[in-house]
């Protein structure tokens, strides 16, 4: 049973990536990234660094939503990127690096306590937990945003 609740626990960092990827996925929908026929889904720092940029000018857009969004950026998003890139790059030389088993690996090998690597684990456990709870506050975040953007769009001078 702890194999698989490991095993478990460690998609968690996939799955919640995916959910942001698809936020933004929605907003650019309705708010492009960029006005074009090749407009792809940028990812979500791409999304919201690149709106910062484009709503200096404008900073009626520049409401709570989009700062909340943009704010994750180099705290919370940038920490979940971290735990979710070991799990879908594999590794077939004999050397580990780069997949979370490597990470584990590395740890023991480098005499680190066993109580400070359990402690990070259980840290990155509470975090991807809290992201469960933030996944959800985002969608209701990303329908106000959306709203709020299509009033400012609609509004007649």
């Amino acid at each position: 049973m702890f194999i698989l609740d490991s095993i478990m626990q460690l998609q968690k960092p996939l799955v919640i990536y995916n959910s942001w990827e698809r936020i933004v996925f929605i907003i650019n929908e309705f708010f492009p990234k960029k006005k074009s026929s090749d407009n792809f889904p940028p990812s979500f720092e791409q999304y919201f660094k690149s709106k910062n940029e484009e709503f200096k000018l404008n900073a009626e857009y520049l409401n709570n939503d989009f700062l909340w969004f943009y704010n994750r950026i180099n705290e919370e998003h940038k920490f979940l990127g971290n735990l979710r890139h070991p799990l879908i790059h594999y590794n077939k030389s004999r050397e580990t690096k780069g997949m979370r088993s490597a990470k584990f690996s590395k740890d023991f090998r480098s005499l680190k306590s066993l109580d400070i690597i359990i402690q990070q684990y259980e840290y990155e456990i509470n975090f991807l937990k809290e992201e469960l709870t933030n996944v959800d506050l985002g969608l209701m975040k990303s329908l106000n945003l959306i709203e709020s953007w299509s009033i400012l769009e609609n509004k007649i001078p």
